[in-house]
């Protein structure tokens, strides 16, 4: 089973390549239009590696398992509740196949709390600790110590293997920014047999997308700024994971210029037939997002991007 990635460095144009890859009827996508950031957010399957391979602290593993059973939510929570999330859809096997993996990275448990434990309870569990204290009641909480990594890496496996196991089949499996651009062997160790399509784009237009849309966690306000980030974000790419992977390099605008060609490049990369799919996909809107900062960026904001991230810009 293959697991194909596409990853970009945000409004890169590589939901675009996921749609069409969706299209084809060829993969199962076991989270459909949703990012799939498992291994890489604070408390995912790296921070817990992480805590096994190096923490000695009980707070830290603690920290990480708590973390990680509160992404669930994150990831089932409606995009609309009053703590949003990715709301993937059936909570409750997924909330099952979650109980199951911690439960199987757990070497053993016991009751206890530290001074640290103690002080990120919320406000009302502090107020509850204090009459347990006048009432002589010991209240505790557990303390978890994790399997080696041996065990980790078997456990994983089957954690990872039964949430893409869709519709009883193990077909290969598409997802929408499953690794991060600066970390792509570690976010992406966890998948089987990984194919990671890594999809560029004139740093123009992601400026102005930026700008358009509810960018907040990207740098949308200040163009010298963004140049910063940016060139930040590609200087810090391992280029030594380009000899280590399986990854194809992609231009957005290649995409949506030189279809035909482009989907050659995938369809030999992942070595599956695509062209019969090329009608399915409608390339209108990909194609209105062409060259935006030309009607959305002042000047002088171009002229910034185009000094300071020269070899970045599509010139093609």
């Amino acid at each position: 089973m293959k697991t194909i990635i596409t990853i970009g460095t945000g409004y890169s144009g590589s939901s675009a390549i996921y749609d069409f890859l969706k299209k084809t009827n060829k993969f199962t996508d076991p989270f459909p239009d949703k990012e799939f950031s498992l291994s890489y957010d604070p408390g995912g399957l790296l921070d817990l590696e992480e805590k096994i391979l190096k923490a000695k602290s009980i707070n830290q593993v603690n920290f990480t398992i708590s973390q990680f059973k509160k992404n669930f939510y994150y990831y089932t929570n409606a995009e609309n509740s009053i703590k949003p999330g990715k709301n993937f859809s059936n909570k409750k096997r997924l909330k099952n196949l979650f109980d199951e993996y911690i439960d199987s990275i757990i070497d053993f448990e016991y009751m206890g709390e530290s001074t640290f434990m103690k002080h990120q309870n919320n406000f009302s569990s502090y107020l509850n600790s204090k009459i347990y204290e006048k009432l002589n009641i010991k209240k505790r909480k557990k303390i978890y110590s994790l399997v080696d990594y041996s065990k980790f890496k078997e456990e994983t496996n089957n954690f990872m293997r039964k949430l893409f196991f869709v519709n009883g089949k193990d077909d290969d499996v598409i997802l929408d920014q499953g690794g991060i651009i600066t970390d792509i062997f570690n976010s992406t160790k966890f998948y089987s047999y990984p194919y990671i399509i890594l999809v560029y784009r004139d740093p123009r237009d992601i400026f102005a997308e930026f700008k358009q849309k509810s960018a907040y966690s990207y740098p949308k306000e200040n163009v010298n700024i963004f140049c910063k980030w940016y060139q930040k974000l590609i200087n810090n790419i391992n280029n030594q994971d380009f000899k280590n992977l399986k990854i194809l390099n992609l231009n957005f605008e290649d995409f949506v210029l030189n279809h035909k060609n482009t989907i050659q490049n995938i369809s030999e990369f992942i070595s599956e037939d695509l062209s019969n799919s090329l009608e399915d996909f409608n390339l209108e809107r990909s194609k209105n997002n062409l060259f935006k900062f030309k009607n959305l960026l002042e000047d002088h904001e171009i002229l910034a991007i185009e000094k300071t991230l020269k070899k970045y810009l599509y010139n093609k």
